[in-house]
Order: C-alpha cells, then sequence, then structure tokens
C-alpha cells in the first residue's frame, strides 16, 4: 500500500475473495495503511459494517442482492470527506433495451461457441476416476511435450463428463477456473517433496516413483513439471521455494483435455472411452 501511494494512488480500495472473519481481521491493520474499503466474497455473507473507520461490505451471492458504495473524496487534502455503504436487495425491472441487446449479442456468441461437439463418450466419465485425472494430467503432457510430468489437484476438477456427446463447454464446467499452466524446474527430490495429495500425469508413485517409460525418478536429475498458477500461490506451497521463477505457458487448464479430446475424432463408433488410461497412478 506504501508503495502505490507513492506511485500517485489516492483513494485504496481492496476488491477481496474472503470471508467476514478476515475482513475483520485485516481491518485495523488496513486502517493504518489508509485504506478505506474492503470488500468480501466466498462465504456469501450479508455483511455491511465498518471497523476501526474501515468500510466492510459484501453482497452475499447468485446477485440475490448488489452493494452500494458512495465516496466523497477530498483529492487536495487527500482524504475521505464521507462514505455511504448500502446493502440492497435485486428486485429486477424492466431491461434497458440497449444493454438488453448487447448482453444477448454475447449471449449467443458464448453459446455457439461452447456448444460445439468436440467428441463422444459411451459411459460417464466420473469427477473422481483415475480415467478422469489421467485424461487430464496426460493431455496437458500432449499440448506442452517438453514437459515431463504434471501435477493438479482434484478440487480443480470441478464435474463429471456425462455419456453422450461432449460439448466443448462441458469441459469447461470440468476446469471451469482461469487457472494457467507453468512450467517448473524441479529435482526428483523436490518433485516427491510436492506431490502429497495431487493427481500426476507422466509418472506413478506405486511401487516406487518412476516415469510413464518406468525409468526410475532419481533424485539429483531435474524434471520439467507442469502445474497451476493457482496451486503455486498458495501459501503451503513448496513450489516457489523450489523454483522462484516459474514459466508461464499461457495455456489455460482447460485448454489441453478439449485439444486431447479433439484430437481422437471420437463418435459413437470409436468413443473416447476406448482412449481413456484407468489404471491408478497413486
Amino acid at each position: 500500500m506504501p508503495q502505490v501511494k507513492e506511485n500517485g494512488a489516492e483513494l485504496l480500495i481492496v476488491i477481496g475473495h474472503i470471508c467476514s472473519y478476515d475482513m475483520e481481521k485485516l481491518a485495523p491493520t488496513a486502517a493504518k495503511l489508509g485504506i478505506t474499503l474492503i470488500g468480501g466474497g466466498h462465504c456469501h455473507e450479508l455483511i455491511n459494517e465498518k471497523i476501526n473507520g474501515v468500510s466492510i461490505i459484501e453482497a452475499g451471492s447468485y446477485m440475490r442482492n448488489y452493494a452500494k458504495v458512495e465516496i466523497l473524496f477530498d483529492s487536495i487534502a487527500d482524504t475521505v470527506v464521507s462514505i455511504k455503504q448500502e446493502l440492497h436487495k435485486n428486485q429486477g425491472g424492466t431491461p434497458d433495451p440497449e444493454i438488453q441487446s448487447i448482453v444477448t449479442y454475447w449471449q449467443n456468441q458464448a453459446d455457439a461457441e461452447l456448444s460445439q461437439v468436440i467428441g463422444y463418450a459411451e459411459e460417464e466419465i466420473s469427477q473422481n476416476s483415475d480415467a478422469m485425472y489421467n485424461m487430464v494430467t496426460d493431455s496437458w503432457l500432449f499440448s506442452y511435450p517438453k514437459g515431463d510430468i504434471s501435477l493438479t489437484n482434484r478440487g480443480g476438477i470441478r464435474q463429471s463428463i456425462p455419456s453422450g456427446n461432449i460439448s466443448k463447454g462441458t469441459i469447461i464446467g470440468v476446469l471451469p477456473f482461469s487457472n494457467d499452466i507453468i512450467e517448473l524446474e524441479l529435482t526428483g527430490t523436490q518433485l516427491i517433496d510436492c506431490i502429497d495429495n495431487l493427481v500426476v500425469g507422466g509418472m506413478t508413485t506405486i511401487g516406487g516413483y518412476f516415469l510413464s517409460d518406468a525409468t526410475p525418478i532419481y533424485d539429483d536429475t531435474t524434471y520439467n513439471v507442469l502445474t497451476t498458477d493457482y496451486l503455486y500461490i498458495q501459501p503451503d506451497s513448496k513450489f516457489k521455494t523450489y523454483d522462484p521463477d516459474p514459466y508461464y505457458t499461457s495455456l489455460n487448464y482447460h485448454q489441453p483435455t478439449i485439444d486431447w479430446i479433439i484430437s481422437h475424432n471420437t463418435s459413437i463408433n470409436n468413443p473416447l472411452d476406448t482412449y481413456l488410461d484407468t489404471i491408478p497412478r497413486q
């Protein structure tokens, strides 16, 4: 905060994906740093408070409510004159025709893109199955062959793939976040220290630590490891300790799975099931 003030920022607010407990805990520090407002999310709470002079507000969930904050700021005195914060029920109403036309246009564009059929599955691919885990992690190595190993978390896989036609929207539903794939350089020792509770591709931990071609993973050998920027920045992540300078591939984590499915040109007569690896790796 002091740095952005030095760079010319006048009014400081925080738009946070955090719960009321975190906002309340941050308020005293925010007040010392001259932060006027902390907005929240994640816990779907209705909050409209002021703590240590810092406004704290969150409008619940599902657009049932909205938050409105009016701040009068004196840029000469560099101070907040007044702040008015309100929560309102979202009652709907008559759409503005011009805005509605813009929304409709982009909704149609999105629907056309997401409804594209990219494959066919004879049976459901369960969210928590080895087939799903292996497909996702293997697809990263398919799209980025420089990688030796891929690692992701089960929580980043959000739904199953139903039987029948598979649309692009289905895969984005499976992998819905704005997570990008990054490349790390890790020794075998560092790699093994990072894989607890993660899904693996390009390797197995059964009976020891081996690459997919059965080559042992050696402690002092360096491997190119793919994971997500989301996992990299987690507070308890060891990734950033072992490789402080990751390479950003610019691949969203769902795109390789889409590309991998398309590459097999699946259909009723050539279902995706044929290409799935169902063997556990952990």
